[in-house]
């Protein structure tokens, strides 16, 4: 892992990953990145290479990354088919670089893949252009994800809340809006949130 931009802002740092069976190339893409990561003063951004997919998904799972590059060839092949896998078994962003020539045989097998597409020689601003449109669908796609498991859990402290309620109403013979108020009563006795104190009428109530 290689940090190629300091800090100057609090936050959680840009993670790239890069993807290259040619060290030569990987040294100079790692330049071209942090060229690119001057580009986002705000930001850390760590670069993270790897020389096969394997090592790559690997890599890809374990640091939640938010960009991954994927230099194509790869190991013999154009690099399709590992592209669209890390796509969909991450919420990065995924960039495949590949030589010019073979750029449209390239986008047909990555068409409505959700892949995005630089090829070589690397043209700066449109490289550049492409790699900041990867953060951003990253980070709606993060932020998409945070919300959803937000509303999950708010849910889930719900469905908690009311079987304590219907614990109250059937073992105390509360009605309903005493049972209410009975757990906001608790909960702000005990300054605790409602959910724990549904969660111990449960376990006391419960049989």
């Amino acid at each position: 892992m290689v940090d190629i931009h300091r800090e100057k802002k609090e936050g959680r740092a840009l993670k790239l990953l890069l993807i290259c069976d040619r060290a030569d190339i990987s040294e100079k893409l790692t330049s071209v990145l942090a060229a690119w990561a001057e580009t986002q003063p705000e930001k850390t951004a760590r670069v993270y290479t790897a020389s096969s997919s394997v090592e790559g998904r690997t890599l890809a799972q374990d640091h939640d990354c938010d960009v991954i590059l994927l230099y194509s060839p790869l190991e013999g092949a154009l690099g399709d088919e590992p592209a669209v896998q890390l796509s969909r078994l991450t919420g990065a962003s995924v960039v495949v670089i590949t030589p010019e020539k073979v750029a449209p045989q390239m986008r047909e097998k990555l068409a409505g893949k959700g892949v995005l597409l630089a090829t070589t020689p690397l043209r700066k601003h449109e490289f550049f252009s492409t790699l900041t449109a990867g953060v951003v669908l990253s980070q709606r796609t993060r932020g998409l994800q945070e919300e959803n498991e937000r509303l999950r859990a708010k849910l889930s402290e719900q469905k908690t809340v009311e079987h304590a309620k219907l614990l109250l109403v059937e073992c105390l013979k509360l009605s309903e809006e005493q049972a209410h108020k009975y757990i906001e009563r608790e909960a702000m006795e005990l300054r605790e949130s409602r959910v724990e104190v549904a969660r111990r009428i449960i376990s006391t109530y419960q049989s």
